[in-house]
């Protein structure tokens, strides 16, 4: 269904930009914008796709717009043409204010091969800047490098920035191959690299997939070692905090030891891959959720007395812990955890392997853990990989809350885990073990606490298990413009988010129209999918219509946004 809706809003989109409707279409041309004074109260205003492309030109052309205003004021459709990130480096960073206002970019694509180092995202480099109500809606972000990446859909790199009210679904592939000189990848479905304390990303999601692959296959016996961070929102997270986000979707690593005296490290996170914090910059992951499922698949293979080494470090919310002063408090993750391992050549082919449901790795003390719950699997053993596991050496330690070497201990207070998620080992931190109809009761968001935490109905968006108060959730049903319109008829599309509710769950989907103004809307239904649509006939020209798209689940009626359409005269 997802591939199925994918397409469709490529086709749509596409079709949407012929018909000439309210959304600016890019040609590949940038020229500068005509209103505004760059202040606060007086922003400059994007209103073209070349406005924009004319930001990352002159960026990425010296200025850095420090202090500067931005705010868009229509959507753009990049139009599957590959866009230039905005700030390219240290050098040429964005440093100014981008104010989104709620409206859409379509079709992100980028595409990078090469061995150079790259900053890959909308934004490629933010410097003491500041982004916000910004939605990426389609593309996929192509990287294929044998140099350092920094990969994100709203910012590859991100130094002292703050990132607002941001949403994507664009999709995410990495493509990473191995040379005789090491380097390090750092891909977020938001951010690839945040750093500063006066930094945070908050109240924003992703749903788009990230596909990530390390492969190293040279024949060189010179030692080196590789390490990439992987995160459903940020790759790797220093000193910043993450406040009041999600990341919905899927997470697939491979992490491909095929060579000599190598060492491979994947840290992968359904919220950040690795955290890194001090007493001075101490960093909060604070009302964060992952539902996405984390499949990581990581080998080692050695055909001669040379070392071979593959870690991987997975965690539903975290991969990595490097120090302590990290606080992860009202979250929780739903995403189930796939291990897939294989080594060769006896013990010089290395897979170790640290998984948990919350954290996959601790190495700090002063960690602590407050009002979270874990229900996706944790199994208790690894499945070898295309059914064969080597016979190579394979390490294997996971924990149903998070793996701790027995060398530090956190501090975790009002935590919970599903009791058959799979896992075995309940190692400090300890975490409480429920059955999943206890977190799924009426009781269950009074135990972590009524401040953030509210029953998962009208609508079930959550499976039953709790969701926070006032939590980042996408909406279930999209509206999407009215197209072939005429005198008489126009056509209605709506699509359902797969990631929250199935079609099937649905017990009815349609429509509801009625004349501008006027009380009583009329209903058309139709049938249950992920996409949707219907040609309303009958209609009276030169005349305006108020429409929205419904769907009904578990009773309750959700309703997608209304627009207003007008029929020819």
């Amino acid at each position: 269904m997802k591939s199925k809706g994918i397409l469709f809003l490529f086709f749509f989109f596409s079709l949407f930009a012929l018909q000439g409707q309210s959304v600016s279409v890019w040609q590949g041309g940038n020229t500068t914008w005509t209103s505004g004074a760059g202040t606060q109260v007086d922003p400059y205003l994007i209103e073209s796709a070349d406005h924009l492309a004319y930001l990352a030109s002159q960026t990425n052309s010296g200025t850095t717009y420090s202090g500067t205003y931005f705010k868009m004021a229509v959507d753009i459709d990049l139009n599957g043409l590959n866009w230039t990130p905005i700030g390219n480096s240290s050098t040429y960073s964005f440093q100014g204010n981008f104010d989104g206002d709620n409206h859409t970019i379509y079709q992100l694509n980028i595409m990078v091969s090469g061995g150079s180092n790259v900053y890959v995202g909308l934004f490629g480099y933010l410097s003491n800047a500041n982004i916000s109500k910004i939605k990426i809606k389609g593309g996929v972000i192509n990287v294929a490098t044998s140099g350092a990446n920094y990969v994100g859909t709203i910012a590859g790199y991100a130094s002292a920035t703050n990132i607002d009210s941001c949403g994507n679904s664009a999709n995410i592939l990495i493509n990473n191959q191995g040379t005789t000189s090491a380097y390090n990848s750092y891909v977020g479905g938001l951010v690839g690299y945040m750093t500063g304390d006066v930094g945070n990303l908050s109240n924003s999601y992703n749903k788009g997939e990230l596909n990530f692959t390390k492969t190293l296959q040279t024949t060189s016996s010179t030692s080196y070692s590789w390490s990439s961070y992987i995160g459903g929102l940020v790759g790797y997270l220093q000193y910043s905090d993450i406040l009041n986000c999600g990341n919905l979707n899927k997470l697939t690593i491979m992490n491909d030891v095929t060579t000599y005296t190598k060492n491979s490290r994947v840290y992968v996170g359904g919220v950040t891959g690795y955290v890194n914090a001090s007493a001075t910059y101490p960093v909060v992951i604070d009302k964060t959720y992952n539902r996405g499922k984390l499949v990581v698949n990581n080998k080692a293979y050695s055909s001669s007395s040379y070392y071979a080494y593959a870690y991987a470090y997975i965690g539903g919310v975290v991969g990595y812990h490097q120090t302590g002063y990290i606080s992860i408090t009202n979250c929780y993750n739903r995403g189930d955890i796939e291990p897939y391992v294989y080594s060769y050549n006896s013990s010089y082919g290395q897979s170790h392997n640290y998984v948990g449901g919350i954290s996959g790795y601790l190495a700090a003390t002063t960690a602590t853990y407050t009002n979270c719950y874990h229900s996706g699997s944790v199994p208790a053993t690894y499945t070898p990989y295309n059914q064969d596991a080597g016979n190579g050496y394979k390490i294997y330690q996971h924990g149903c809350y998070a793996y701790n070497p027995s060398t530090v201990s956190p501090t975790i207070e009002n935590c919970y885990f599903q009791n058959d998620c799979g896992c075995t080992v309940n190692s400090s931190p300890y975490a409480s073990p429920l059955a999943a109809f206890i977190l799924q009761s009426q009781g269950m968001p009074s135990t972590l606490g009524l401040t953030n935490w509210s029953q998962d109905i009208n609508p079930r968006r959550n499976g039953g298990y709790p969701i926070l108060l006032g939590g980042v959730y996408p909406d279930l049903l999209e509206t999407l413009p009215v197209t072939d319109t005429t005198a008489v008829s126009a056509k209605l599309y709506a699509i359902v988010d797969v990631l929250q509710v199935l079609p099937e769950n649905c017990s009815e989907m349609g429509f509801e129209y009625k004349l501008q103004g006027t009380a009583t809307y009329t209903s058309i239904n139709c049938a249950l999918d992920d996409t949707f649509s219907v040609v309303l006939g009958g209609l009276l020209s030169c005349t305006t219509y108020t429409v929205r798209p419904y769907l009904t689940i578990d009773a309750y009626k959700v309703y997608g946004d209304t627009l207003n359409f007008t029929t020819l005269c």
